[in-house]
């Protein structure tokens, strides 16, 4: 009797492990299959780092959707050069994308004579000018409307880099919170921000990094920035484009002579730009309705249309990777309205590096190096860059000479210093070998695969 009732209890345990096991599997299965057939717009959110309460969530979802429809409508039209798509603005009605855009106040005041002789002459411009080897990297100015300190940066930036061939990324946020004349994230012009840049210089991003919000000119970033304000934009000028006979070759000649050139233009169908040269879109080219400002950074021809190159401020994921083109010539969405830009620019102070840095010396130990170098006149600060293993590490330091302690043991390291963030700034670049090897960790994963291998 023991033995059926103990062969009774062996069956009912099998069986029930077996229907667990099922259980566990229809679960497997249908969490894959719900990943498979997740909702569109919960991928969407997800993608943008969007959160939403049930309500809120339901009247987005909406919108997206019939926003999917406008552009599935939109590139079914063969009439269309440009492509849509969706991006962070894909959950937005037109109303809240329109609030977003800033609106400029016409500076009438500041139309500033330009002496032409000065500019590159028109027929020796060439048939495509491409300055994004020479500009930062695309920024996300996000919910802040504050485009307009993202152009006058862009174009400090740029005049920077062509006079002194040193790239640097420049601090928006104290232009945000600095510039009395402007409103920070409720908007602001261009040309008033260059105004406080020629006055005041502007300091690296690293000392005063985006905050997406107005903020107070005031504080430790502050006070770094006053100490580092390197760059100062010189001659800064406003024209009124729309006044001039010729207003594509004149700004041609400005792009070609003093690098990126702000603008301002009416975005208010920018929102689902994914590629391509527009030649029409759903806006004014009245100086009185910009709206926007980006920055202009190159021209050229595709196919036969000939095109503006713009930067803008909605981060790497939106258009071209940042970018978008227009057609050049018609002046579509008041492109060719406003020219904003600098003749030149200032260095009080910031050396750049050549590729041969005399007094510096790399000493490695077993878990640190010290870095020592004769001193730079000019030079405050410096970044400290060092690939280790693969993996980058980055210190800030005084130009005291730093030890920076690794805190662990590695067998090969790179290392560089440059004055500011950007290894294009100049550099050392030397090989360095620890002697310490990684032997206790590798003994470590020996014995995890072991336990593997054994239950």
């Amino acid at each position: 009797m023991k033995f059926y009732l103990l062969y009774f209890l062996l069956i009912l345990a099998f069986v029930f492990s077996s229907k667990v096991k099922l259980i566990e599997e229809e679960t497997v299965t249908k969490t894959r299959q719900g990943k498979i057939k997740e909702d569109e717009f919960d991928i969407y959110i997800k993608s943008h780092n969007k959160n939403y309460g049930p309500e809120e969530y339901k009247a987005r979802k909406q919108i997206y959707r019939e926003n999917l429809e406008r552009i599935k409508k939109h590139n079914e039209d063969s009439s269309q050069t440009w492509g849509a798509g969706e991006n962070q603005f894909t959950d937005w009605s037109d109303g809240e994308f329109k609030a977003y855009l800033t609106k400029f106040p016409l500076p009438e005041f500041k139309n500033d004579p330009i002496d032409r002789s000065k500019l590159q002459p028109l027929t020796s411009l060439p048939d495509t000018y491409d300055l994004r080897n020479n500009i930062t990297a695309v920024k996300n100015q996000g919910s802040c409307g504050a485009c307009w300190a993202f152009s006058a940066t862009a174009v400090a930036e740029g005049v920077f880099n062509l006079n002194d061939g040193i790239l640097m990324d420049l601090s928006q946020q104290q232009v945000i919170s600095c510039t009395t004349t402007c409103a920070g994230c409720d908007g602001g012009v261009t040309s008033y921000a260059l105004d406080y840049i020629q006055v005041n210089g502007s300091c690296g991003d690293y000392l005063w990094g985006y905050e997406g919000q107005n903020g107070v000119c005031s504080g430790t970033s502050f006070d770094n920035c006053q100490a580092n304000s390197f760059v100062k934009v010189k001659n800064q000028s406003t024209v009124f484009l729309y006044t001039d006979s010729d207003p594509v070759g004149l700004l041609q000649q400005i792009l070609v002579s003093y690098g990126p050139v702000g603008i301002a233009i009416d975005a208010d169908s920018l929102s689902y730009y994914e590629d391509g040269v527009a030649t029409s879109m759903s806006c004014s080219n009245n100086p009185s309705n910009a709206n926007h400002a980006p920055s202009l950074v190159g021209y050229g021809t595709d196919g036969t249309t000939p095109f503006w190159r713009v930067k803008n401020s909605w981060g790497t994921g939106w258009g071209e990777n940042g970018f978008f083109r227009f057609e050049r010539g018609i002046n579509l969405c008041g492109i060719e309205n406003y020219a904003y830009f600098a003749t030149g620019s200032t260095n009080d102070g910031l050396t750049k590096f050549n590729d041969t840095v005399t007094g510096l010396k790399v000493s490695p130990s077993s878990n640190q190096f010290t870095l020592n170098w004769d001193s730079y006149p000019g030079a405050q600060k410096y970044f400290v860059k060092a690939i280790i293993d693969g993996e980058l590490y980055l210190w800030e330091t005084s130009k005291t000479s730093p030890t920076v302690d690794t805190a662990s043991s590695y067998t090969n390291a790179t290392c560089w210093v440059a004055p500011i963030l950007d290894s294009q700034y100049g550099a050392l670049s030397e090989n360095i070998t620890f002697n310490s090897a990684h032997s206790l960790v590798l003994s470590f994963l020996a014995f995890l695969l072991i336990l593997l291998n054994v239950f």
